[in-house]
């Protein structure tokens, strides 16, 4: 090659050439060196043969997945004086699978580089001259992919304004890990959204937990599974007494509209006593009242004293300190023997919507109020001078 080319200087002394640090321009087909005196000089080319070596063999990956490809590398170098050729030959687990030829000037090297895709799992040798590597293939990883196990209700049937939890597992048949997003429909309306990311094979229950105020059968879905409950007008139920004696046998809430207006004016409440005639002064009866699951207010305990005339049964009326307000109203009853409370009703409710919430309040509606709560008034103290009448004519006897 001519860049391999010298500029030389003979030493009579040594009988041998000397080397000159000199350059060597193809272009112009010149060799340039520094002297500073004469001699002989010469333009040397040194001639030993070709002789080429194999280093750096390497691969791309030492671990690929079945059906990918790895590039085997290795860097040729010809250390000889002269061009020459060499035939560079890649075996794979000792077969020849390449082979490439490559000219390179002495001095020289260049890499050479195959391309393999071995269609095997295991352990593979590469071998170029007398070098050898080893990488792997392996079954390639399955991308995350999830499926959904069956969906639970519970319960599938509930009371207006129950909670029901919805339940689904989910697990991940893929290798690598990834995110689901799970979305809760009812009645094909999207509820509620969670993610969760699962590494390849795991499972996880995923959880949701709803309310509605419609009566009737409802159908959620969460991917491809469906299923359905069943949400029903609670009964007026009172607790079964712990143990003899007065309780609440009956319970009831009932909104009062306005029959011009339809507007919401109160709420009557009914009650009826068990076994009233067991009845002692320090029984009273308190009322709970919630608003949208939140406590609104706690009335004080009424005596039973007011009982009606029929001696087992009251009744009063209840209107919000803060007016009524769309939403729902839960009320619930709790009978006391002094500070003890010994029953609880179970809770009584309806639903206030905002058609039906007085805005403007008439005289005529203030009217109806007051004259309601003068009859209450006056027949609480017809039974209280009733009963103590009869009470007074029991001590005489």
């Amino acid at each position: 090659a001519e860049k391999n080319l010298v500029l030389a200087m003979y030493d009579w002394d040594t009988e041998q050439w000397q080397d000159l640090e000199s350059a060597v321009d193809p272009e112009i087909n010149t060799v340039t060196t520094r002297l500073n005196h004469l001699s002989t000089y010469a333009v040397l080319a040194y001639t030993r043969p070709a002789s080429f070596t194999v280093t750096n063999l390497s691969v791309s990956s030492e671990e690929i997945d079945l059906g990918s490809g790895v590039n085997i590398s290795s860097l040729i170098t010809n250390t000889g004086d002269l061009t020459g050729s060499y035939e560079v030959s890649l075996k794979l687990d000792d077969v020849v699978v390449q082979t490439r030829e490559v000219t390179i000037d002495g001095g020289d090297s260049e890499a050479v580089i195959f391309g393999a895709a071995p269609k095997t799992v295991g352990e593979h040798k590469a071998v170029i001259g007398d070098s050898l590597v080893i990488f792997t293939v392996k079954v390639p990883e399955a991308p995350a992919a999830f499926t959904l196990g069956v969906l639970n209700i519970t319960p599938t049937e509930v009371n207006l304004g129950d909670r029901v939890t919805i339940e689904a597992l989910v697990t991940n048949t893929g290798d690598l890990t990834g995110s689901y997003e799970a979305i809760l429909q009812m009645d094909d309306v999207v509820l509620h959204t969670k993610e969760v990311a699962l590494d390849g094979g795991a499972s996880v229950i995923i959880s949701f937990g709803l309310t509605t105020d419609s009566v009737g059968e409802h159908t959620v879905k969460i991917g491809d599974l469906l299923a359905v409950f069943e949400v029903e007008t609670p009964q007026p139920v009172v607790e079964e007494l712990s143990s003899a004696g007065p309780g609440i046998s009956d319970f009831s809430v009932i909104p009062i509209y306005d029959p011009e207006t339809g507007k919401l004016i109160s709420a009557r409440i009914d009650y009826q006593i068990h076994e009233p005639e067991e009845l002692t002064p320090e029984n009273t009866l308190a009322l709970k009242v919630f608003y949208d699951g939140e406590s609104l207010a706690d009335i004080p305990p009424l005596s039973l004293s007011q009982l009606q005339s029929d001696g087992n049964t009251g009744s009063f009326g209840y209107i919000p300190s803060s007016g009524w307000r769309p939403g729902i109203y839960t009320f619930q009853a709790e009978l006391y023997e002094g500070m003890k409370l010994i029953q609880s009703t179970d809770q009584q409710q309806f639903t206030v919507t905002p058609e039906s919430i007085t805005r403007v309040f008439s005289w005529k509606t203030l009217g109806i109020v007051v004259g309601t709560t003068f009859l209450l008034s006056m027949v609480i103290l017809a039974t209280v001078l009733y009963r103590r009448r009869n009470m007074l004519g029991g001590y005489l006897e």
